[in-house]
């Protein structure tokens, strides 16, 4: 035989033997190490518990190979240990020992040795008809292995970064929002009327636009966007000496070109946006 194996026990036998009569299920859910209480032995059949259980978990995983063969998958977390492994043991719903076997010797460290390790168990059993197991869990145990943590950590961690990449490329978009709004708040305009008259028209050295007039406004300067309205009442008197569309702002003038000479004065409104 074999120095390291496993093997159904008495109890396990008659299980599998009237689950395959029965039509019924076997729950595995459990899966024990022990140390051997100090040494090395073959386990036997009879058997229905370990010599010296050290550490007992959920089973993590049940797979079928054909249909004589399962292996049945756990983890020691690395926060417990502190012990040797030298035997193992599969137990279904009913606390029952139904499978046993030897393994290596194995230390587990403990936290205060300063070395932290999972180990993974595997128990492959050899049975007459593997569709009779199924493993039964606690949904509110979560079981992983350090190494499965770590990759959830490198996830999260990439995600955050993500995340916070996105939040500032939000944050200088709302930064530019917030200047565009201030600087339309920050806008003011100064309102008025003046008075474009008939006379004091001068000659403007354009051949197409030939009088041109200054007219004082205040507080205007060359930077400034001036913005000049003629009412209804004046329009035709206005458009009747064809005036140019563009006007020139100077500090505290606008300078208006025009083809002929006004008819008479005419009012206009102003807006001078600073």
């Amino acid at each position: 035989m074999q120095k390291y194996y496993t093997i159904l026990t008495d109890v396990g036998v008659e299980k599998v033997r009237n689950a395959i009569l029965n039509n019924v299920k076997i729950e595995v859910s459990q899966i024990a190490v022990g140390d051997g209480a100090g040494d090395y032995y073959e386990p036997v059949q009879t058997m229905n518990a370990l010599k010296n259980e050290v550490w007992r978990g959920p089973v993590h995983e049940l797979k079928t190979q054909g249909h004589e063969k399962i292996i049945v998958n756990s983890i020691i977390p690395s926060d417990v240990g502190g012990f040797f492994v030298r035997e193992i043991g599969l137990f279904d719903s009913e606390n029952e020992l139904i499978a046993i076997g030897s393994l290596p010797e194995t230390r587990k460290t403990s936290i205060g040795e300063g070395a932290l390790q999972d180990i993974h168990l595997s128990m492959e059993i050899s049975i007459s008809n593997s569709d009779v197991f199924e493993i039964t869990t606690d949904p509110t145990i979560l079981l992983a292995s350090k190494k499965d943590l770590e990759d959830v950590k490198e996830v999260v961690a990439e995600s955050i970064e993500a995340i916070n990449l996105q939040v500032s490329s939000l944050s200088t978009e709302v930064d530019k929002n917030k200047n565009a709004i201030a600087a339309i708040n920050n806008v003011r305009a100064i309102k008025g009327t003046i008075t474009i008259p008939k006379d004091g028209w001068e000659a403007s050295g354009n051949e197409d636009y030939p009088l041109m007039i200054d007219i004082d406004i205040p507080n205007l300067t060359s930077e400034h966007s001036l913005d000049i309205k003629v009412g209804i009442e004046d329009g035709i008197t206005w458009l009747n000496c064809n005036p140019f569309e563009t006007i020139e702002s100077m500090d505290g003038i606008v300078r208006i070109f025009a083809e002929s000479e006004l008819e008479r004065d005419v009012t206009a409104s102003y807006k001078v946006v600073i």
